[in-house]
């Protein structure tokens, strides 16, 4: 074979970068094969599927040449003759040494440019706790848990109540453990989930999942900030003002404030999110310790201190007539679908491989328990409906049934809590309004469907999917126009329920396939 080679007139050289990072080297695709990725929005990647002899690590940090027969000058080595060698990756076939370096040196400008182009650029990387954990709680912690889950518990009684929140979350934590798997078998670019599917079983799914996942976020929005509307209607202006549109009014005026401050740029949102963060663990608490107090006032709203009768009697479950336990768990289920919220900013994430298994399995754990201590306390004291005693119906806007913010009325200081409502809906929306832009763009950049390649262009000055959010703002901007939590959460969960559907399946499948690329460390 050498002697064959010899004839050839080239010069064939495989170099190694120096320094290498031998703990990095896997087989997940970080940029797309145009082959494989239909037509790119810009132009053709220049790396291959699988490693190159550039990308394939070495013992020892210096730069090696491997020798397959005579050397040059420069340590290149070469071959004579006239017999044509295939090339499967960016290894440099010349006719002189001098040739093989330019090419050496303008190929590894190809791959920062290659780089600069699929990968979301930001000055600012986040860890665990703020990247991941605190993202999640703030989803986690939604529009559901204070303006819906007394209403649940209501219905389902205390055990079906727990049994609905038991059955999300093994769900999300089914998917969390996907997740962290294949977080950990490669390194992770932007586009979230999106990202990791489109990785593992292929872009015929990867797409699809990508524009359902990005679509699902957007209809998230439109439910936070519906919620968030419905907090401020119910707690300050009962009866309507703008001819019955005062919760779809309120909701548009939150979306484009909501815009203003995406446009600065995902750190912003980030800072603003650990604010509110703050003030939801200061409500919860509030909540907490306003259930060991008895007022004439919450006695007005079905508040009965903690007694073994109230809790006895909403044990079981007395639903309201077209609602049953199906209905209990679509519309408790977006308030989990926060699970995804850190690996959405992937891109933005310091040690993804790392804080996102961490801080979502966390996240997940703790919110969880809070979401049943509260049904429990709930069911414990407040009575489902109070009874007018002279006309026999119930009294409107009490006990679990008819009153969706009853956790704001038996609180310590009501204000405390209405701020939690506010930040925990208005938090909500900003991780869903962060992630549907860069999930779509994502599917953009790899010209998956050229007919969105106009939406594959971000900002110059950080790569903010700007034209995305323009997108998304006319998306939540009609979805809102229904104005019921009811309507939107059930589609919320649909959407959601289809990508862990798949994310759990890309795991499964890579499994049973043995592949030899399938190395989670989770």
């Amino acid at each position: 074979f050498l002697q064959n080679c010899k004839t050839c007139g080239y010069t064939m050289s495989l170099r190694l970068k120096k320094n290498y990072n031998n703990n990095k080297f896997d087989t997940v695709e970080l940029i797309p094969s145009a082959n494989n990725y239909g037509k790119p929005s810009k132009k053709k990647p220049t790396k291959r599927a699988l490693p190159t002899f550039q990308e394939e690590p070495k013992a020892g940090d210096v730069e090696t040449a491997i020798a397959m027969g005579t050397t040059n000058d420069n340590n290149d080595t070469t071959f004579d003759g006239d017999t044509s060698l295939p090339t499967h990756s960016k290894r440099n076939i010349t006719s002189n040494g001098d040739d093989d370096i330019d090419n050496n040196r303008s190929n590894e400008d190809l791959d920062d440019e290659d780089d600069d182009e699929h990968h979301h650029q930001s000055q600012t990387k986040f860890g665990t706790f703020d990247g991941v954990l605190g993202r999640c709680l703030l989803c986690m912690w939604g529009v559901i848990m204070f303006l819906r889950t007394g209403w649940i518990v209501g219905n389902a009684g205390v055990w079906q109540a727990t049994l609905v929140m038991a059955l999300s979350a093994s769900i999300t934590m089914f998917t969390t453990l996907s997740l962290s798997a294949i977080c950990t078998n490669g390194e992770i670019s932007h586009g979230g989930p999106y990202f990791l599917i489109s990785r593992s079983l292929g872009p015929n799914l990867g797409g699809v999942i990508g524009l359902l996942f990005a679509v699902g976020n957007c209809v998230g929005v439109g439910l936070h900030l519906v919620g968030f509307a419905e907090a401020i209607v119910s707690l300050y202006h009962p009866s309507t003002i703008f001819w019955g549109l005062d919760i779809q009014l309120i909701a548009e005026i939150g979306l484009l404030f909501l815009m203003l401050i995406a446009m600065r740029g995902v750190g912003s949102i980030i800072k603003f999110n650990l604010f509110l963060l703050f003030l939801m663990f200061v409500s919860i608490i509030a909540f907490f310790i306003g259930t060991f107090i008895w007022t004439s006032a919450k006695r007005d709203v079905g508040f009965t201190g903690y007694s073994s009768k109230t809790f006895a009697d909403n044990w079981g479950p007395s639903y309201l007539p077209n609602n049953n336990f199906l209905t209990m768990v679509a519309i408790f289920f977006p308030s989990v679908t926060g699970c995804m919220a850190g690996a959405n900013i992937s891109g933005d994430l310091k040690k993804p491989s790392v804080n996102i298994p961490v801080g979502t399995i966390s996240a997940v754990i703790f919110s969880m328990i809070v979401y049943i201590i509260i049904a429990w306390m709930l069911g414990a004291c407040v009575v489902r409906e109070l009874i007018d005693p002279t006309t026999g119906e119930y009294i409107d806007n009490s006990g679990l049934y008819h009153n969706y913010v009853i956790m704001s009325d038996i609180s310590l200081w009501r204000p405390l809590v209405d701020m939690g409502i506010y930040a925990s809906t208005f938090s909500s929306a900003t991780s869903c309004f962060v992630a549907a832009p860069r999930i779509f763009k994502a599917v953009c950049d790899d010209g998956l469907f050229p007919i969105f390649s106009f939406f594959a262009v971000g900002r110059k000055s950080d790569n903010e999917p700007v034209r995305c959010y323009v997108l998304v703002v006319i998306i939540c901007g009609l979805i809102m126009i229904s104005g019921d939590i009811n309507f939107i959460a059930p589609m919320v969960t649909n959407f959601f329920l289809i990508t862990y559907a798949l994310v759990n399946y890309s795991v499964f499948a890579w499994d049973i396939s043995k592949s030899p690329g399938w190395r989670p460390s989770f």
